[in-house]
């Protein structure tokens, strides 16, 4: 019985892949483009700690899930995470569930203490600045601040955005009806070499309801429709919350993304899919990925890829770091999938 149950997830994991697609002419040419998404917040369980945890223990869990939405708001992993990028130097960023400081105004003292909002006053930088630096325009999702793209000023400039950090700067593109505002939203990026890349950011909703699964299918639906992701040449990357890999016999959104890694979209995983790949949240389902059509390369996970170091060492963050290291396929190049 029990093999029965897992012929369908063995037959997905042995799909082949379809081949890489050339970027259509007139594509810019990215001989090196450095992407990461990090879902940056806090979902690991503190009850049995054992060390001091940077003063992060289960008080201070149950702070972080009333006032902080579990997004990312506790100093010692700000200071960590911005070591990592800065570390990582990417071009592109995609970020989920940073906390927004400007809501440190509606938090009252008493869930501030070791907080970012401790010291919080109006007119600083939000916490998505602060973990990025001053290299990077960031631009967020319309009614989501948690989820927001950051494009390396080297590389180009976010089409709509003329501010260091525009709060609603991305296209939204998913009935904002699953949510207070878009789970997928979209940049198109202005290089500074010429031409345009489009960059679609992702946070799909997650739960097992009937009202979730639904909700997640229409954001997978949004990300390769009409005004989403460029035919062709482009970059897809965030947590999608569904596995692709595992669980396409139970979420309809889990097969729609799969799906779309084939013609005629031509989007590529960029990152590992399949039954037995690492995971990147917890210890079991792998729902962080990056597609890409016109564009090949290798990813790695942060502290799961060997000779790599996890972003904190702190109890803290529940998803890996994935980062990728593309290139755009000149037109005609016939190469097959790397």
């Amino acid at each position: 019985m029990g093999l029965l149950l897992l012929l369908p997830l063995l037959l997905v994991a042995c799909q082949s892949m379809p081949p890489a697609v050339s970027a259509p002419e007139g594509s810019p040419r990215l001989d090196a483009l450095r992407v990461v998404t990090l879902n940056a917040g806090a979902g690991k369980s503190v009850d049995r700690l054992s060390d001091a945890n940077a003063g992060y223990g289960p008080a201070q869990a149950a702070l972080a899930d009333r006032w902080y939405g579990n997004g990312l708001a506790w100093p010692a992993v700000v200071r960590d995470v911005r070591r990592f990028l800065d570390a990582v130097d990417a071009d592109i960023v995609g970020l989920q569930e940073v906390f927004h400081s400007e809501h440190c105004a509606d938090i009252p003292s008493s869930a501030r203490d070791g907080f970012v909002c401790e010291t919080w006053q109006p007119g600083d930088p939000t916490v998505v600045q602060r973990i990025l630096g001053e290299a990077y325009q960031v631009a967020c999702h319309p009614g989501k601040p948690d989820k927001c793209l950051a494009v390396h000023r080297r590389l180009g400039h976010i089409a709509g955005c003329d501010e260091a950090f525009c709060l609603r700067g991305l296209q939204g593109l998913d009935d904002d009806g699953c949510g207070a505002g878009n789970r997928v939203a979209a940049a198109t990026v202005r290089l500074v070499d010429g031409g345009v890349l489009r960059v679609v950011h992702v946070h799909g909703t997650s739960g097992l309801a009937r009202a979730d699964t639904r909700c997640r299918l229409g954001q997978v639906e949004a990300i390769f429709g009409e005004g989403g992701a460029s035919p062709g040449f482009g970059v897809v990357l965030g947590d999608f919350n569904t596995d692709p890999g595992r669980v396409t016999w139970l979420d309809p959104a889990g097969r729609a993304l799969r799906q779309s890694a084939r013609p005629p979209g031509h989007y590529r995983f960029m990152t590992d899919v399949g039954l037995f790949v690492r995971p990147t949240f917890l210890s079991f389902l792998n729902i962080d990925h990056v597609l890409a059509a016109g564009i090949a390369g290798d990813c790695w996970y942060a502290g799961r890829t060997p000779q790599t170091s996890p972003v904190s060492d702190l109890v803290y963050l529940d998803h890996t770091a994935v980062v990728c290291d593309l290139h755009t396929l000149p037109p005609d190049s016939g190469v097959s999938r790397t």
